[in-house]
């Protein structure tokens, strides 16, 4: 199994983050920015990109931007936005 994560932000930005969630290195790949494709004003993570692309259906994409995998909807999982507090935090 493969773990890459695929990011709408830059390198200089995502790499000390999943260096940080990631030290034992389980992530497997890394795309960003300019990999993904840029369409009417979205940055969109076409998953044709992956170097496994000819077995799509071995693949997911979770995201909160259901715009980011327009391309391959069939593929994704929606999930909501984090704002850097756990839900029942928002209660206190």
């Amino acid at each position: 199994m493969q773990v890459i994560v695929f990011t709408a932000s830059l390198p200089q930005y995502a790499n000390p983050l999943l260096d940080l969630l990631d030290p034992k290195g389980h992530i497997t790949g890394r795309l960003f920015r300019h990999h993904c494709t840029f369409q009417e004003g979205y940055f969109i993570k076409d998953l044709t990109r992956l170097r496994n692309n000819q077995n799509l259906m071995n693949t997911i994409i979770v995201d909160n931007s259901p715009i980011a995998y327009k391309f391959q909807p069939e593929n994704a999982i929606d999930c909501t936005t984090w704002l850097g507090v756990r839900p029942s935090q928002h209660l206190l």
